[in-house]
């Protein structure tokens, strides 16, 4: 081990991996081949996540300070990139450049609990045969600005808790994201308390069959467009909006839950939601209590929703939260607010 090195040169050879690594006294990581330009990484082959199976230096990760490939080196990427980084906590800057990562099929909690790194530049990082980015970016506390823009997510199944935890994000560009094949969003946004809007108008969610969690505690989000959303074949969608505090106002008129077997506390703790539009596919679980819009008390309100034509005036009846979700029936869609006295 050279001098001051936090751990020398370490080969690994596993899965036919040939590649060795070291962190440096400054706590950079280094990766290189051990024989000619070109070397191959595989620490997977088994299931994506649980159990799961770490890269060769996890046992030293909290010392990892930065990250590169040695120069004139491509490093051969195989199957998985997940949990790559993860407990990487002192981790500030990554040059990904020398990843081959087109066979790569697994970016579960790649960069999780990453707590220092408060940019990511993912350019040129190939994810065109990925199908897992489960936690990819959960618990990134530090985390301020994310340039998704380069990432192909078309073959995309699992983006669940793939945001979870970004604690110091405010905003997040999602346009050119494909989510044509994602079947799990859960919790894909959950605990995210700085995060003020997001625009999913781009959504594709026609596959998606998990949405439980999927806002949950994002008590500064003001605004949520999610009038692209097919939710058809969606399922969960327990706590789905719990915890936004700040979020004043919903259109879930294109939602249709004909398929939802449990959307208990999905508007949990939203005191401050005073606006719901709701369409005619739009159905409340029978006999989940725990299923109901906010309830409007306030000064001023009458503690019922009542639903308001295109000229602002009141339709008949009003219902306090429970009686609206027990009769509700699909002649009932529109937008429904708090009745004031």
């Amino acid at each position: 081990m050279r001098a001051g090195d936090i751990v020398g040169w370490t080969d690994y050879t596993e899965h036919g991996s040939t590649v060795r690594w070291k962190i440096d006294g400054e706590g950079a990581l280094v990766v290189e081949s051990l024989s000619g330009t070109v070397g191959v990484l595989d620490y997977s082959g088994y299931p994506p996540c649980y159990p799961p199976y770490y890269p060769p230096w996890y046992s030293s990760a909290s010392s990892v300070a930065s990250f590169r490939v040695s120069d004139g080196c491509t490093i051969e990427c195989r199957n998985s990139l997940g949990l790559m980084f993860d407990s990487c906590c002192s981790l500030a800057s990554l040059d990904l450049t020398g990843l081959d990562t087109s066979a790569v099929t697994n970016m579960c909690c790649t960069f999780c609990d990453c707590h220092s790194l408060a940019s990511l530049d993912l350019t040129g990082l190939d994810t065109s045969a990925v199908t897992n980015m489960c936690g990819t970016f959960c618990n990134c506390s530090a985390l301020t600005s994310l340039d998704l823009s380069g990432i192909d997510t078309s073959a995309v199944a699992d983006m669940s808790d793939m945001f979870a935890g970004c604690m110091s994000l405010a905003s997040l560009d999602l346009s050119g994201i494909d989510t044509s094949a994602v079947t799990d969003m859960s919790q894909m946004f959950e605990d995210c308390p700085a995060l003020v809007s997001l625009d999913l108008s781009s959504f594709d969610t026609g596959a998606v069959t998990e949405m439980f969690q999927m806002f949950e505690d994002c008590p500064a989000l003001l605004s949520l467009d999610l009038s692209s959303f097919d939710t058809s074949r969606v399922g969960e969608m327990s706590y789905m909006f719990s915890g936004c505090t700040s979020l004043v106002a919903l259109d879930l008129s294109s939602f249709d839950t004909s398929a939802v077997t449990n959307m208990g506390g999905m508007f949990s703790g939203d005191q401050s939601l005073r606006e719901v539009r709701l369409g005619g596919a739009f159905g409340f679980v029978a006999g989940e209590t725990s299923t109901m819009l906010p309830d409007p008390r306030g000064d001023g309100y009458t503690g019922r929703w009542v639903r308001v034509s295109p000229d602002g005036s009141y339709v008949e009846p009003a219902y306090a939260p429970e009686e609206l979700r027990d009769n509700w029936a699909p002649e009932l869609a529109g937008t429904w607010v708090w009745e004031r006295q």
